[in-house]
């Protein structure tokens, strides 16, 4: 509902970021399935290796591509952390097609594939899509880059084994500030 209210009000410019929370939405169905699912074999992999996508390739290269895109100003840092999240969406990308595993531990969905260099990759993941906003010359979208880098922190902190998914769901909620961005003039 509110991904539609933010494409909706958006003016032409802001559309390419007004999508952040459609994809969102759709990220999140995308793991509702995965809990619907999480037992059964091939329906749960195709919505895990889905869901996966949204969160390993898609956001690191869209966050930083939407703040080059809107923030002019800013062009010659963001292109910086696009370059970054390319590197990053490329890298998880070809071990993602590996062994991937799915389960549930401490409330929270888990995903595993063998990442080498895990740590190392999900902190260059986290520069470049909280970078690209907090260096940001617009200050809703450093609002968001803030707010995200916070939960990402959180997340990490009390949520290890459901990293990704806890961060997203958080992101998730966050990425209401795009609709008051897109609907400002």
């Amino acid at each position: 509902m509110a991904s539609a209210a933010t494409v909706k009000v958006a003016p032409r410019r802001k559309r390419f970021l007004a999508l952040i929370p459609f994809f969102f939405a759709v990220q999140q169905a995308l793991e509702g399935i995965q809990w619907l699912s999480v037992k059964t074999g091939n329906a749960c992999l195709s919505a895990g290796y889905s869901y996966l996508v949204f969160a390993l390739i898609v956001w690191p290269i869209f966050i930083p591509g939407a703040v080059y895109y809107l923030d002019r100003r800013g062009r010659r840092v963001s292109r910086w952390f696009l370059a970054l999240g390319i590197g990053v969406a490329l890298w998880l990308g070809v071990f993602l097609i590996g062994q991937l595993s799915i389960g549930v531990a401490h409330g929270n969905i888990f995903y595993h594939a063998a990442i080498p260099a895990g740590f190392v990759v999900a902190v260059l993941y986290v520069v470049a899509v909280c970078g690209a906003l907090l260096t940001s010359h617009i200050r809703t979208l450093q609002w968001f880059g803030a707010l995200a880098l916070l939960s990402a922190g959180g997340a990490f902190l009390w949520f290890r084994t459901g990293f990704p998914s806890v961060w997203c769901f958080f992101a998730a909620l966050i990425s209401a500030l795009v609709f008051w961005y897109a609907r400002s003039r």
